[in-house]
């Protein structure tokens, strides 16, 4: 994977009551926490060894000596009043900074595996978005 390339995670600070809501309904706030924070873990694990610029962009503020390692990943605060603008400006930061090849996921992904970013970097040399 090139340097040009910058995968984003858009995360939402792991607080209790504040995470997979709906989810917490049937269960409990704490079992939605902790379902939660077994997913960043997931997320984190699937992307760190891989070959591009990592960046974590928190829902409410930026958190050092957490999950993210801050050797590894850049952190920033989520801009915008929707989840449409801000992901637009996350986007856009990373095209003005030079970025050729961008891709934001979320961080709560059970299914994602590296070769599915792999596989995205791939299609944008030939495709607009995927």
């Amino acid at each position: 994977m090139s340097n040009k390339n910058r995968i984003i995670v858009f995360t939402r600070n792991p607080e209790l009551g504040k995470v997979k809501t709906r989810l917490a309904k049937t269960l409990s706030d704490q079992s939605a926490l902790d379902i939660y924070k077994f997913l960043l873990i997931h997320t984190e694990k699937t992307i760190r060894n891989l070959g591009c610029d990592k960046v974590i962009y928190y829902s409410e503020n930026i958190q050092h000596n957490d999950l993210w390692d801050d050797t590894i990943y850049s952190k920033y605060l989520q801009k915008g009043t929707d989840l449409g603008q801000r992901m637009h400006n996350a986007f856009q930061d990373a095209f003005n900074n030079n970025f050729e090849k961008v891709i934001i996921i979320g961080s709560d992904l059970l299914d994602l595996k590296p070769v599915h970013i792999h596989q995205a970097f791939e299609h944008l040399d030939t495709n607009d978005f995927v």
